[in-house]
């Protein structure tokens, strides 16, 4: 970040940043957009009314709710449980929930060592 960016983004040189959507006043540039993202950055699923904040949230939830695997082509790789069919996208938390099927209970409670 150069000296000028600097300077444009803090309140020093009379700049209040001010959200066009609601009352909020940010004391820098930076604090305004984390506002506009936290607040009034939405996302809509193209086929129903959910809404979110995350793209991987909507993505998750336009596979369970509305993809027919397959039919679809996907470039990144799905993982469906056949026994509830859960969808997980990384196999971590495949392998983990899968345990949940077979009885493993690999973490132990810190405090007092129950699995």
């Amino acid at each position: 970040i150069n000296i000028k960016e600097h300077q444009r983004n803090k309140v020093s040189l009379g700049v209040k940043f001010k959200c066009s959507k609601c009352p909020f006043h940010g004391n820098t540039r930076s604090a305004l957009i984390r506002h506009r993202l936290a607040l009034h950055t939405c996302l809509r699923c193209e086929d129903c009314n959910f809404t979110c904040k995350h793209s991987r949230v909507l993505k998750l939830h336009r596979i369970k709710n509305h993809v027919d695997l397959t039919k679809t082509d996907t470039r990144e790789k799905i993982y469906r449980c056949t026994i509830c069919n859960r969808v997980d996208l990384t196999l971590g938390k495949f392998l983990q929930h899968m345990e949940t099927h077979v009885g493993l209970r690999p973490y132990a409670c810190v405090l007092c060592k129950r699995r």
